[in-house]
């Protein structure tokens, strides 16, 4: 499989990812996952001015994600997603994933901080556990260097006390 990680991050392409984690998971391809996104021409060239040239840019549709990852070769492909919803969307259109890193969520309505960069509300809840029971791992970190939160353990059973 092409795709060495999938990360939710609502400011989606910046300097953490392009100098961290790019070449932590030595991807020659980032793919940025929006439907939104891959309309506004003029932020897509703002994209392409912080690639360096030797990592390629691409940014698509959420229906089009499992088409270009089926035709990529032997590209590594880093995801960009700005939301959990599209993740869920994308594995609905048949896109394999096993695992997401959720980096930054910062503009979360009603959100809990669960790390300084990841704030979860009881929606967002919701989709880490349809995550879980499909055998889909779900880290929250920020850095390749930092400690990995495994997501799942913020889910509280119905019942279960504060």
């Amino acid at each position: 499989m092409p795709v060495v990680l999938a990360r939710v991050d609502d400011r989606l392409l910046h300097g953490q990812v392009v100098e961290g984690w790019t070449p932590y998971v030595q991807a020659d391809t980032i793919v940025v996952v929006s439907d939104t996104v891959c309309l506004e021409e003029d932020r897509c060239r703002l994209m392409r001015l912080i690639v360096p040239d030797h990592i390629e840019l691409k940014v698509t549709p959420l229906r089009g994600l499992k088409t270009l990852i089926s035709s990529s070769g032997e590209s590594r492909m880093l995801l960009l997603f700005a939301g959990l919803d599209d993740v869920l969307e994308v594995l609905e259109g048949g896109v394999v994933l096993s695992s997401i890193n959720v980096g930054n969520l910062h503009n979360i309505k009603g959100g809990t901080e669960i790390t300084p960069s990841v704030y979860l509300n009881s929606r967002d809840l919701e989709m880490v556990r349809i995550l879980a029971q499909r055998g889909i791992a779900v880290e929250a970190r920020e850095v390749p260097d930092a400690a990995a939160l495994d997501l799942v353990s913020c889910l509280k059973e119905p019942g279960d006390s504060q």
